[in-house]
């Protein structure tokens, strides 16, 4: 599962830091190097062969020089979504590409090429530019539902899913991290399961149908489990959250004989759940399992405010937790 771990306390702050102000340094010299090269293979282009100054030829070009190593038929995909055409007004294929790719840097410029300061030439249109198609039917990789990310900090050791609040970052690609505040670094779970921000969702949405206030004191009412641990059956019950109505204990200075006013506040108070759906109760106790074996592991199960959820059926809706509850984010169109 897709944990959140807190980091070492012992790890300084990342901002301000001599790693920071060294990785800084790298990445500006690492976006020279790449406006250098994307300079570079703009130039070498060559523009005066027959047609190929028309608008999807310039397209292509801008695009072969910003990732000379893009496979071909992504390429192709990408200028008919844009609305480019060939200079034939046909759509773009693999072949159209690589033609006029291998137009624009023909194999002349091979030689002349500085392959050390800018990398592969960009006519290169060899078998490496054909990503590779894998499919396999069974096996520990043929699973459904969406793969997990899990994140993590190579300073402090600290874990975090996707959504975590408090990890956002234009300087980092996956973020930093919550504890330190270092860049993340990120990798895929073998298993398709549920973050912390997954379980809550679920008991979020998944929750019995809420009965309202309590009828003697208007006081919010809350979940409590009811029955023997060891019971096969898992009972819910509404009960009054006001002390008055508890029934644990015994109100100070009451002697013992005297009846408890509290146990006719307790049972006006007391509902049992209703479940929108039977389905619910598996779902939402399936969900607090998971998280008392997270918790038991160590790992952190308190959802923070801020915590973002992703819908799981790729429809890019998302909703974010306000402390107590799940709102829908507004996105856009």
């Amino acid at each position: 599962m897709s944990r959140r771990m807190v980091g070492d306390r012992s790890v300084p702050p990342w901002k301000g830091s001599a790693e920071q102000r060294q990785a800084r340094e790298a990445r500006r010299e690492r976006t020279q190097r790449q406006a250098a090269a994307r300079a570079a293979r703009w130039a070498a282009a060559d523009f005066s062969a027959p047609g190929a100054d028309a608008p999807g030829i310039r397209r292509l070009a801008e695009l072969n020089a910003e990732e000379p190593g893009a496979d071909l038929a992504k390429l192709a995909a990408r200028l008919d979504t844009e609305g480019y055409t060939t200079p034939a007004g046909e759509s773009w294929t693999f072949a159209t590409a690589a033609e006029y790719i291998r137009l624009l840097w023909p194999e002349s410029g091979y030689a002349a090429w500085d392959r050390g300061a800018y990398g592969t030439y960009p006519g290169y249109t060899g078998p490496l530019r054909d990503t590779p198609q894998f499919e396999r039917v069974g096996g520990r990789d043929d699973k459904v539902g969406r793969p997990i990310e899990q994140l993590s900090c190579q300073r402090c050791h600290a874990e975090w899913p996707s959504g975590w609040p408090g990890t956002e970052s234009e300087e980092s690609e996956w973020g930093v991290c919550p504890d330190c505040g270092a860049p993340a670094i990120r990798w895929g779970v073998s298993a398709r399961t549920h973050s912390v921000i997954d379980l809550h969702w679920m008991l979020h949405t998944r929750a019995p149908v809420d009965p309202g206030p309590c009828p003697v004191c208007g006081a919010p009412r809350a979940l409590f489990a009811c029955g023997h641990p060891t019971s096969v059956s898992r009972i819910l019950t509404w009960h009054c959250t006001n002390p008055e109505a508890s029934m644990l204990g015994r109100p100070a200075g009451r002697p013992y004989g005297e009846p408890d006013p509290r146990a006719e506040h307790h049972a006006a108070a007391s509902t049992p759940v209703r479940w929108r759906a039977p389905a619910d109760a598996d779902v939402y106790w399936l969900a607090l399992d998971l998280l008392r074996v997270a918790a038991a592991a160590g790992e952190v199960t308190t959802l923070p405010q801020g915590a973002v959820h992703s819908s799981l059926d790729g429809d890019g809706a998302k909703w974010v937790y306000d402390g107590s509850r799940f709102r829908p984010v507004d996105l856009p169109d």
